[in-house]
């Protein structure tokens, strides 16, 4: 098996996944709330504090949906995940912080440039069509541009490890031609048409994997799920 590809799942679809799916359908644009723990300041009783913010849904690993305006070369169908995903500025706070409170505590802004983290996040989606909120909590890892290449990063490793334990091969014929670089240039590719064009901008004066080094990608490890109809009050819970 190539290094590009994980040990594939031997885990059984999320039995929440096909109705998630629908009701995300319904939503324009698919943003969701995104919590995640910062260290907090010295002399507070607790180590970490909550830092919340939106972000867009981008699908879920593996299952880049299709777009027109997308001229990334794809994968082939060969994975699938029940892993959500969201694209990030590697500048963002919330990168340090999934570095920061993962097992391997992050010391400083260098350790956080690459793939890696781990940090336990939930994601919640309000879903206003249908009435229903879903709650999502896992473990984030961030796929940046040193997921494949000559040496793998440590961090690099973790993210094929984690991630990979939760990619479930469909196509045993198309395994050796996944590759995670291109998974993330393609989740890059369908960011919309004004983030792409900003990152653009530096392209020009950095180099030229601007494209992916400042905006990985973030992929969730689920631990758990919960939807609740706030409709129906017999649910609620």
């Amino acid at each position: 098996m190539p290094a590009t590809t994980p040990p594939s799942s031997v885990l059984p679809p999320a039995p929440w996944k096909s109705l998630f799916n629908q009701h995300i359908s319904k939503m324009s644009p698919p943003q969701f709330v995104l919590s995640t723990l910062a260290t907090a300041p010295p002399g507070s009783p607790t180590p970490y504090v909550p830092r919340a913010r939106y972000c867009i849904f981008r699908g879920f690993w593996t299952e880049l949906p299709e777009n027109r305006h997308n001229n990334a070369e794809r994968n082939p169908k060969a994975y699938e995940s029940d892993c959500p995903t969201l694209t990030t500025d590697v500048r963002m706070e919330k990168v340090g912080q999934i570095f920061g409170s993962s097992a391997r505590h992050a010391e400083n802004s260098k350790q956080t440039q690459g793939s890696g983290g781990g940090g336990p996040v939930e994601a919640v989606w309000w879903v206003e069509e249908t009435g229903t909120q879903w709650r999502i909590k896992g473990r984030a890892y961030i796929v940046a541009d040193d997921i494949e290449g000559r040496e793998d990063s440590s961090g690099a490793r973790t993210v094929k490890s984690e991630v990979g334990k939760r990619m479930r091969l469909v196509d045993q014929s198309k395994e050796k031609e996944w590759s995670w670089a291109r998974e993330l240039t393609g989740t890059f590719g369908n960011q919309s048409p004004g983030i792409k064009s900003v990152c653009a901008l530096h392209r020009m004066f950095i180099d030229s994997d601007t494209l992916s080094r400042y905006f990985p990608s973030s992929s969730s490890r689920p631990a758990s799920n919960a939807a609740i109809r706030l409709r129906e009050p017999r649910t609620w819970r």
